[in-house]
């Protein structure tokens, strides 16, 4: 064997290692992360998708939000903090 071949093979074998290590971690980091990850409902997107769009009524925004109660609350709670208070 020529000493090519045998640093391209152990070239090729640090690689390897190095593949399986990065994927062993993000594999750990997934697993230990997948308990915070929120799904997105559709009532969520169709809500973004409808403040988007300057034709939306009011209107249907309150129907889409009544149908998803722990959303209602949440924005409940948000239009509610000092952060979007009226001015006096």
């Amino acid at each position: 064997m020529h000493k090519t071949d045998l640093i391209e093979k152990m070239l090729w074998q640090i690689n390897q290692d190095n593949t399986e290590l990065i994927n062993k971690a993000a594999r750990s980091i997934l697993k230990s992360e997948i308990k915070r990850l929120h799904l997105i409902s559709s009532v969520a997107i169709k809500l973004l998708q409808l403040t988007h769009d300057e034709d939306t009524r009011i209107g249907q925004l309150s129907l889409l939000i009544e149908t998803e109660p722990v959303l209602a609350a949440k924005i409940l709670k948000q239009v509610n903090s000092a952060a979007y208070a009226l001015p006096h």
